[in-house]
């Protein structure tokens, strides 16, 4: 289909990214649980260890990255700011929502189209071509 007009618009199948993930290498924690820290007032949280692009564990709304935290154990850690719910994180749908277009008809089909069609699971689209030829009259 590269080189081609698309017959009909792209539709999602599905959400991308499907859950939320984390953002940076860190440790995934309840944001509530970090408001009363500070540089002044560091304290220990309870967290898990993440890596960037992996899901989120449930009931954690949060990653502090990685160079922000002291390590008591394998589960505790000392931090030394708060963060917020959502913060440092790729959400659910942030890319795409299923039911969602996109790419529109009428749109000339690039390989960067293809690529990204293909990120969202999409393997068959309709297109079509324009055969043009030129008829020369006259002198």
């Amino acid at each position: 289909a590269v080189g081609q007009i698309l017959a009909e618009s792209v539709i999602s199948p599905r959400t991308m990214p499907p859950v939320h993930l984390a953002g940076p290498d860190g440790i995934a924690v309840r944001s509530e649980d970090t408001k009363a820290a500070s540089p002044e007032n560091p304290i220990e949280v309870q967290g898990i260890r993440v890596n960037t692009g992996l899901p989120m564990p449930a009931g954690y709304d949060a990653v502090i990255p990685v160079e922000e935290v002291e390590k008591v154990d394998d589960e505790r850690f000392i931090i030394k700011g708060s963060v917020s719910s959502n913060q440092n994180m790729i959400l659910a749908g942030t890319d795409v929502i299923t039911g969602q277009t996109i790419v529109e008809s009428g749109h000339y089909f690039t390989p960067y189209d293809a690529a990204a069609l293909t990120s969202y699971g999409i393997r068959d689209i309709s297109a079509k071509s324009w055969k043009v030829c030129i008829i020369p009259t006259g002198d």
